[in-house]
């Protein structure tokens, strides 16, 4: 693992680094050929879907599989697996934090130019940008899109660094907001904070080969590439010592969860009858 300093400076030597194959191509296999136009959101939130029985159903059994559900075939089950662990391998390498922040240009030098990594085959290349590209309302998520392009960045230096969470939050309105929380309630810490497009896919690539390809489900839990508001501002927070039960309805039945509601500091994005085809996440803080 390399410390934040050697991250920085490791970042600007490969950002020298010339003849390096980062473009990517259009993907053109499993069923999807060029990037469709992505719905006006206001429009896929005034769809009748929403008062429907089926729609509810599915943020409700979020982890239950349905038969509209899109389903990877084997063979791209096997790119997920493998860009997951190539993702896997980076964020290893980098560090946590600095993983947190990485964008996709600088993923793809490390992977290209590190002995100890291995570079991504053009055929996964070319998955990720369709992955990036595809809507996300084709797998029943409807959030806005907050990154227009894969190699999208997120700007450091409008960040500072939470100590002892390997995590960031945006200046301003996000730090405010995380500051009056934690010094209402001394028992939360931030479980997550700001997540560059390559977080993201890392992410939604893990949930997906949890799901066993099944895309829809993963988009239940987990924002696809590219729509997470973890970019842009909001972040989550869990009680210590808690690990994974602080992303779980559990949080919401907690004394501090119903402090933080009274208080006004706790603004949920994905209530139980959120418009975003996702789950309910009481831990997530709506900032933007």
């Amino acid at each position: 693992m390399i410390s934040r300093r050697g991250f920085l400076k490791l970042s600007l030597s490969a950002a020298a680094l010339s003849a390096i194959p980062t473009e990517v191509h259009a993907f053109s296999g499993y069923g999807y050929s060029k990037p469709t136009p992505i719905r006006d959101f206001q429009s896929v939130r005034a769809d009748s879907m929403f008062t429907s029985r089926d729609y509810f159903e599915k943020i409700r059994k979020f982890n239950h599989a349905f038969k509209d559900d899109v389903i990877a075939s084997p063979t791209e089950l096997e790119l997920i697996k493998s860009c997951c662990r190539k993702t896997n391998s980076i964020m290893r390498y980098v560090g946590f934090g600095n993983f947190n922040v990485l964008n996709f240009d600088d993923a793809l030098k490390y992977s290209n130019n590190i002995d100890t990594l291995k570079p991504f085959t053009q055929a996964e290349l070319d998955y990720i940008e369709m992955l990036f590209n595809r809507p996300a309302s084709d797998y029943g998520f409807f959030g806005e899109k907050i990154f227009k392009n894969l190699t999208d960045k997120v700007d450091v230096s409008k960040m500072v660094k939470i100590p002892r969470s390997g995590h960031y939050v945006y200046k301003s309105e996000s730090l405010s907001t995380y500051q009056k929380i934690t010094a209402e309630m001394g028992s939360l810490t931030l479980t997550s904070g700001v997540r560059s497009v390559v977080k993201q896919m890392h992410l939604f690539l893990s949930k997906a080969v949890e799901t066993k390809g099944n895309l829809s489900m993963a988009s239940r839990s987990i924002a696809p590439v590219g729509y997470s508001y973890h970019g842009i501002g909001d972040f989550d927070v869990g009680i210590k010592g808690w690990g994974f039960a602080n992303f779980t309805d559990k949080f919401a039945t907690t004394d501090e969860y119903s402090r933080l509601m009274k208080s006004g500091y706790m603004r949920i994005r994905y209530d139980r009858k959120n418009p975003y085809g996702v789950r309910f996440e009481p831990w997530h803080v709506k900032v933007v």
